[in-house]
């Protein structure tokens, strides 16, 4: 985070990142820090639903793919099911995360 944090990621377009203490308090920043991520995994965090729809929703997003990984994931299945809506690859623990009538 500390990297993130001091604005040296700025130019990264694929991060995944495992740290149990990531959460939505972290979400500004990634908004304010990550602005050219178009993928990004996430593994073993306690982000939830309002992680993933603020991460998405903010202007200029880029993010096409969302790597969710992790037994204890609290992500929503409403969230993800959103975040493919607006056109982000979703894939939980590995696999592409479809429903019934999403991809």
């Amino acid at each position: 985070l500390r990297l993130i944090e001091r604005g040296l990621l700025r130019e990264v377009r694929s991060l995944r990142v495992c740290f149990p203490d990531l959460d939505d308090d972290h979400l500004d920043s990634f908004l304010v820090h990550l602005q050219s991520l178009e993928t990004l995994v996430l593994i073993n965090t306690r982000i939830t639903g309002a992680f993933v729809k603020g991460l998405i929703a903010a202007p200029g997003c880029q993010l096409k793919r969302l790597g969710l990984e992790g037994l204890a994931s609290r992500v929503s299945f409403d969230a993800v099911e959103w975040a493919q809506g607006r056109g982000v690859e979703v894939y939980w623990n590995g696999h592409r995360y479809s429903s019934f009538g999403v991809g």
